[in-house]
């Protein structure tokens, strides 16, 4: 385990410098930071080991449930604002590159 001081110093240079991840990315790297495994997420909140793999590798289409996120912010120790902020912006680019899978047909002039 970690001591408590680089665990702080780590995490205020990752916030600090959020803005060079995405949501998945960057829940990975506060998950890392902390030393916290996924199976240690699942015991302590009850968030299924197989959902955070999803959330961190950006295999998911919706934003994740409010209460989740809230909970691994206060369980992460970072601004609850923040990572909602990040799931919401990630969703909101996912869906802006999302193509469809039938183009609209063009008129004839």
């Amino acid at each position: 385990m970690r001591s408590i001081d680089y665990v702080k110093i780590r995490l205020r240079e990752y916030i600090e410098d959020h803005e060079k991840y995405e949501f998945p990315e960057f829940l990975k790297i506060i998950r890392h930071a902390n030393g916290i495994t996924r199976p240690e997420i699942d015991r302590d909140l009850g968030i299924n080991k197989m959902k955070m793999y999803f959330l961190e590798s950006g295999q998911f289409s919706r934003l994740p449930s409010l209460d989740n996120i809230i909970r691994l912010a206060k369980y992460f120790n970072v601004p609850e604002e923040l990572l909602i902020e990040k799931a919401e912006e990630y969703i909101y680019a996912k869906s802006k590159k999302k193509k469809s899978k039938y183009p609209r047909l063009q008129r004839a002039a």
